[in-house]
């Protein structure tokens, strides 16, 4: 089973360049969040679950480029997707303080 993970900013040599017309600050943070976010991933390899994504989204190390942000750069909303089983569960706002709620995908 793979895996996504976004922040915000681009990965792809062909997109690469739009990186520059977001502020600097928010790619530094963006590129530290995504870095976090996949050393957390490797390090459960083989273990992951919903309940251990929902703790790496409420993660807070690294300040002040944590993965769940609070104050002027917060974290509005989170989501975990389960394709094969058609599902997402979403949270808004800070992931560490809400609660994730689940909805099932027709096709």
């Amino acid at each position: 089973m793979g895996y996504i993970i976004h922040t915000n900013h681009y990965l792809s040599n062909k997109l690469e360049y739009l990186n520059k017309y977001g502020a600097e600050q928010r790619s530094i943070d963006s590129i530290q969040r995504l870095r976090r976010f996949d050393e957390l991933l490797k390090k459960e390899r083989g273990n992951i679950t919903v309940d251990k994504l929902k703790e790496f989204l409420s993660d807070h190390a690294n300040y002040p480029y944590t993965i769940c942000r609070h104050g002027e750069m917060k974290t509005v909303a989170s989501i975990i997707s389960e394709p094969e089983s058609h599902c997402m569960h979403v949270s808004a706002g800070n992931p560490c303080e809400g609660r994730y709620y689940t909805y099932e995908m027709e096709y």
